[in-house]
């Protein structure tokens, strides 16, 4: 079992991610989201919410740059944790765009964070 004892951790430099923040990280830390929601479920958190028992998206205390907001792949999901680091929009994101998109598919309640820079 993973679990809190034992959680699986992802470490964005792994996939390509930029620690100094000069280049866009959006896909590396995408991508790391991506594979992280893909885990094994310990049970549900919730009817609907399957629980990734504490899964962890480790920045590595870098400052990551973003051109897009970072969304989870899959509506019920929960239980995932970034830290670690910094995460800061580029110049060209969306001015009303989220950081950290909670907001369905088909554009319903977005639940985010919409600073210009984020830190775990």
């Amino acid at each position: 079992m993973q679990g809190v004892n034992n959680p699986r951790v992802y470490r964005v430099t792994s996939y390509g991610a930029d620690s100094t923040g000069k280049s866009d990280s959006t896909e590396a830390l995408l991508a790391a989201i991506a594979d992280a929601a893909k885990g094994p479920s310990e049970g549900h958190l919730m009817e609907g919410i399957r629980d990734l028992g504490g899964v962890q998206i480790d920045l590595e205390g870098g400052n990551y740059l973003i051109s897009q907001p970072l969304r989870l792949p899959e509506a019920g999901v929960g239980n995932l944790m970034i830290h670690g680091g910094t995460i800061r929009v580029s110049d060209n994101f969306s001015p009303d765009g989220y950081i950290i998109d909670l907001s369905t598919s088909n554009g319903g309640n977005k639940q985010s964070s919409s600073s210009p820079s984020l830190q775990f």
